[in-house]
């Protein structure tokens, strides 16, 4: 798991996890853990990314009752 601080906020990047962490609900271990060091450290907000996921991570995030926002979608121009 990957999250980078930007002055008083912070963010969740990137993170993998393989089935057996998967199962063992690790994701949620470490993003828990970020949050409180991201907050220990002086952050006010830290995003953690979007909800849809199927896989429990999603309803995890919904429980620490943050504000949902939705992106516009991403787009490639030339």
């Amino acid at each position: 798991m990957i999250a980078f601080r930007f002055g008083r906020s912070a963010e969740y990047f990137i993170g993998w996890y393989g089935p057996e962490a998967r199962e063992a609900k690790a994701g949620n271990f470490l993003l828990w853990h970020a949050a409180r060091a991201m907050r220990s450290q002086g952050c006010e907000g830290f995003d953690l990314g979007g909800y849809s996921s199927a896989d429990g991570y999603g309803r995890f995030k919904q429980d620490m009752r943050g504000a949902e926002y939705r992106l516009i979608g991403e787009r490639l121009a030339f």
